[in-house]
């Protein structure tokens, strides 16, 4: 619950490995759910921009995907937000869903 502090260090991670997919994904559900809660527009485009890079580095992530069509919709970009959408349905589809390797536990 400590969001402020993850946020805080997911940028730091991400200064030293930019163009780490796990790093990008958790820094992009951190902000979506800033964005979601504080009603952040603003959030919401950083989280776009995190999960638009992810799906660049591995375009096979369908939840990328459906997290980027998560935040598009938050930001009233209903039209991307249903190509997202689709992309991550057509990913799981073809049962091409390739999520990175976790390299750290998740706490649950």
């Amino acid at each position: 619950g400590k969001y402020e502090d993850a946020f805080k260090s997911y940028e730091r991670a991400l200064e030293l490995a930019p163009r780490e997919e796990e790093y990008l994904f958790d820094y992009g559900e951190i902000l979506e759910l800033m964005g979601v809660l504080h009603r952040e527009r603003k959030i919401l485009e950083d989280a776009i921009r995190a999960f638009s890079a992810v799906t660049e580095i591995n375009p096979d992530n369908a939840h990328a995907w459906n997290h980027l069509g998560t935040c598009l919709r938050e930001t009233c970009r209903d039209e991307e937000a249903g190509k997202a959408f689709e992309r991550a349905r057509s990913i799981t589809r073809l049962n091409r869903d390739r999520m990175f390797r976790r390299k750290r536990e998740t706490l649950i």
